[in-house]
């Protein structure tokens, strides 16, 4: 009766069957389709199959639902044709190889994981080193050339990897001080760029920073005022006068201090 074209509750989509489960260890439900209906589904079928799970969520109050695309086992194997499907759809579009370009050695396992998982095409990793900090204190410290290439080489080693890639190296650190690049011929004690950085300036942005928070948790309870205590209400107030308070005060004790060595300079 439910697949009856004419009075059933069939569509034009394929029909699919799921398993809602609760679990006391996790404070979602778990949505498992399809394990009754369709057996061997194509492309078409599969796409159907998640559009009905994601509709039963919405009827759930799930807003939004994550999906995840599983197969009865983890490995390939040609038993079980869905174990073959990404490797097919890369075929399809005429891929034989794929490379994880930027691989961390330290994600390397969960990488090469993740590739095993598809099959049919070559894959590999370039391992990441632009950022590795023993490697840049190597380069800095002039270490012997063959320390450097035993370095690289257990790299790559220890990763499986095909080749290593090094983007802006050292360009992470050097972000973090607002600089665009970094002498490894420097003083490691004191770097030029630390003479250029303005701590004052720095100092205010991150009170303003501080500020801008605590206007949005103050905003967010005014919006929702109705379920805020209003104890607790008075008091996201008062801290966040607090902390205005507070970046005025630094703002004007600089403005003091540039204002003291303008003069002393006006008055040698």
């Amino acid at each position: 009766a439910v697949l009856d074209k004419q009075t059933g509750l069939r569509t034009e989509r394929r029909v699919s069957h799921a398993f809602v489960m609760a679990s006391a260890f996790y404070h979602k439900p778990f949505i498992l389709t399809d394990a009754a209906i369709n057996i061997a589904p194509d492309l078409d079928a599969k796409a159907d199959i998640c559009r009905n799970a994601i509709e039963l969520a919405h009827t759930l109050g799930i807003a939004k639902p994550k999906v995840a695309i599983l197969s009865a086992i983890e490995t390939v194997t040609r038993a079980i044709p869905s174990t073959l499907d990404a490797g097919y759809r890369y075929a399809e579009m005429g891929y034989t190889a794929a490379f994880e370009p930027a691989m961390l050695p330290s994600n390397a396992r969960q990488t090469h994981m993740e590739m095993g998982d598809t099959p049919i095409i070559d894959k590999g990793g370039f391992a990441m080193i632009g950022s590795d900090d023993f490697f840049l204190r190597q380069l800095a410290g002039k270490a012997d050339f063959s320390a450097v290439k035993d370095y690289i080489a257990w790299i790559m080693h220890a990763s499986q990897a095909l080749a290593v890639k090094v983007v802006n190296p050292g360009g992470i650190s050097a972000f973090k001080f607002n600089q665009r690049k970094l002498d490894l011929d420097e003083n490691p004690d004191r770097p030029t760029w630390l003479g250029r950085v303005d701590f004052s300036n720095m100092k205010l942005k991150l009170v303003a920073s501080i500020i801008a928070i605590s206007v949005i948790h103050l905003l967010k309870a005014f919006m929702s005022i109705g379920a805020v205590n209003k104890g607790d209400l008075q008091w996201l107030i008062i801290i966040h006068l607090t902390f205005l308070v507070s970046g005025v005060m630094l703002a004007f004790m600089d403005w003091l201090g540039e204002r003291g060595t303008l003069g002393r300079g006006e008055h040698e």
